[in-house]
């Protein structure tokens, strides 16, 4: 008896030197993301941690973690730290398209949605968000960046929904018809092409529409915002462009 007690220590050491996230059923469940129990909870920050082919809820720590949530439906929660989390994978065979839920938590993340329909929420810190890229497939993407000055990018050729929130924040669509809320602080925001929905929001705010039939919103009751409908490309179509007296509109 006293030696198993000894070989189970000496394993679960080898485990934690091995950067491996050893958890219990009952510490698992315990921990939540997104509402759901955790099936994967990472041990310790500087761990790198890959989901699996199937359906993951993974929880991360207060620190720094790198995540790849790989194939699957997967929930994943960076919690506290400057977290690089992954929805899926690129270098993946068969079907890339999964619609993950991912939440940087506090710090200054990168979320990566990749292929499918994903929600992800930057929550509070500087973070960097992108929908999807032209090599793994675009999806129907959700995005808040919440508080903190957000670098938001929509992805390929999907409807996306970008949300800034608070403070100064980065927007850039997609090449399909997308929704673009500034929120609070002096933005920037890009249309791409598609016609796009945007809307500054408080603050003083530079919108591009880009190609295709834009609606620009720069009202907030104060002037100083610069709203532009084709900007430099040959227009594809009329923009609607409507602003505050004192507003700079142009190209519309």
């Amino acid at each position: 008896m006293r030696f198993q007690r000894i070989a189970t220590a000496v394993f679960a050491l080898l485990l934690a030197a091995a950067g491996l996230a050893a958890t219990g059923p009952a510490a698992v469940a315990a921990t939540t993301c997104f509402g759901q129990n955790a099936t994967i909870v990472i041990a310790a920050p500087d761990l790198r941690t890959n989901g699996t082919a199937g359906v993951d809820v993974i929880v991360g720590t207060s620190g720094h973690d790198t995540i790849f949530a790989l194939g699957g439906n997967d929930l994943v929660c960076g919690l506290g730290g400057d977290d690089f989390i992954n929805g899926n994978c690129a270098q993946c065979t068969g079907n890339v398209n999964d619609n993950d839920r991912l939440d940087g938590g506090a710090g200054a993340d990168h979320l990566f949605g990749y292929g499918g329909n994903d929600e992800i929420y930057g929550s509070s810190g500087n973070d960097y968000i992108d929908g999807g890229d032209v090599f793994s497939g675009g999806g129907r993407d959700t995005m808040f960046g919440g508080s903190g000055d957000d670098s938001i990018y929509g992805g390929s050729e999907d409807v996306d929904f970008l949300d800034g929130g608070a403070n100064n924040d980065f927007l850039s669509g997609s090449g399909a018809p997308d929704t673009i809320n500034g929120g609070t602080g002096d933005d920037r925001m890009y249309g791409n092409r598609g016609a796009d929905q945007m809307t500054g929001g408080s603050g003083v705010d530079f919108m591009v529409g880009n190609h295709d039939n834009d609606t620009i919103n720069g009202v907030d009751g104060a002037a100083g915002d610069t709203l532009e409908g084709d900007g430099p490309f040959v227009p594809a179509g009329p923009d609607t462009c409507v602003g505050d007296t004192g507003d700079i509109i142009s190209t519309c």
